[in-house]
């Protein structure tokens, strides 16, 4: 039984690879980091508002440092997803080659079949450890990366906020709020306590989640996510074949229907989504808007009591309150949507690679363990793009 690659020689071929892609991936982070920063909106709030942690004398190099050490165990997480892809292929094959030995009677392609499924186990056993040391690792120092970033921007936009007496002036600055009962809550900017608090541990967990990922995963990052779908294309392209489509013969046909599959798929949940994102941000400032109110009447106790003003504020309270709930109701219903259909879709990227590649397995001309690296490729191209299995941001 051959194995589907050379195991002996995978170590120095896999750090030459993650050499290789992580030079790759640092420069490509330095070059689209710079482009969003100079000529986008959003890029160029993000560096106005953090970029101090990557410049500032006092933070950039445990900044760079942590950026440079995630970025490499990204780029390990993703070989060692490739390595079991092929892990599993030779796991496969060996459990075909035994059972076609037992179904033979042929001894040496059963004692073939047990060497290399035995072989496989090992292994699994070696790149599960280190895949287990890689995410504890890049858990802790993930945490680290956010745990700084917040400290820097809530150390800089607290002395902000009190320098100069900003708090107080803010009072008099017209604010960008909707009209009605909301922009009588807080002129200026709104909810600063809550944009200082809330939103910078939000921005802080973003900023690492969106690039390098989360929860020790290395394929759910920008980052992981671009390297995986490159890596397991050229998997998928090595084992796909021809198919027959309407009387046309369609070259590595797997390839491109995958792509077709997630293009489709994909677009369709973006226009059932995206409007989650406004909404979701909606929620924030009419969350902390009640909130506010709610503080204001404690902080406002003895003037309500003193002018009998109980039925004025419940009034107003409710009020808000209603906005609040009117708002949920939109986001469960338009969750309702996106969930369904990311459910529909998930469901058929279980079976669709086995459904593509049944016929080239049944006539022989693959193994079982190509066919499930098949599925395992399709799987880990599939899972990258943002449809999002949780929110479309």
């Amino acid at each position: 039984m051959t194995d589907s690659i050379d195991w002996g020689s995978e170590v120095l071929a896999s750090l030459r690879w993650i050499g290789i892609v992580f030079m790759i991936a640092l420069v490509g982070v330095l070059v689209v980091g710079y482009l969003l920063a100079r000529f986008t909106n959003w890029g160029r709030q993000y560096w106005r508002t953090a970029g101090g942690f990557f410049t500032d004398s006092d933070t950039r190099l445990l900044a760079w440092s942590l950026v440079g050490v995630l970025l490499l165990l990204a780029v390990a997480g993703v070989r060692l997803t490739v390595l079991f892809s092929y892990q599993g292929n030779d796991m496969f094959t060996a459990l075909q080659t035994a059972a076609q030995g037992l179904a033979q009677g042929n001894q040496d392609a059963l004692d073939a079949g047990k060497s290399g499924f035995w072989k496989a186990m090992w292994i699994f056993g070696v790149l599960a450890a280190i895949h287990i040391v890689r995410t504890l690792i890049e858990l802790y120092l993930g945490s680290a990366f956010e745990i700084k970033l917040r400290e820097y921007m809530t150390t800089r936009n607290t002395t902000d906020w009190l320098g100069g007496k900003a708090f107080y002036r803010n009072r008099f600055v017209e604010a960008a709020l909707p009209q009605g009962p909301d922009a009588a809550i807080q002129p200026g900017v709104d909810n600063p306590d809550q944009r200082i608090e809330t939103d910078i541990t939000t921005v802080a967990t973003s900023s690492r989640q969106l690039v390098f990922g989360y929860n020790g995963s290395s394929t759910n990052g920008v980052i992981p996510a671009i390297i995986t779908i490159v890596s397991f294309t050229k998997i998928l392209w090595d084992l796909s074949g021809p198919m027959s489509v309407f009387g046309a013969d369609v070259p590595r046909a797997m390839v491109w229907f995958v792509y077709m599959f997630v293009l489709i798929t994909t677009v369709i949940a973006f226009w059932i989504g995206r409007p989650l994102i406004r909404l979701y941000f909606l929620r924030e400032r009419l969350t902390a808007n009640f909130r506010y109110a709610l503080v204001r009447v404690r902080d406002g106790a003895e003037n309500v009591a003193l002018y009998h003003g109980e039925g004025v504020e419940r009034a107003g309270l409710l009020e808000r309150f209603g906005a609040v709930v009117g708002n949920f109701w939109q986001i469960v219903f338009r969750t309702l949507k996106f969930t369904g259909w990311n459910f529909v879709v998930n469901q058929l990227s279980v079976v669709f690679a086995y459904v593509i590649q049944a016929p080239r397995f049944f006539a022989g001309t693959i193994t079982l363990g190509d066919m499930n690296q098949t599925a395992t490729a399709f799987g880990n191209v599939h899972w990258q793009v943002p449809d999002s299995r949780s929110r479309p941001f």
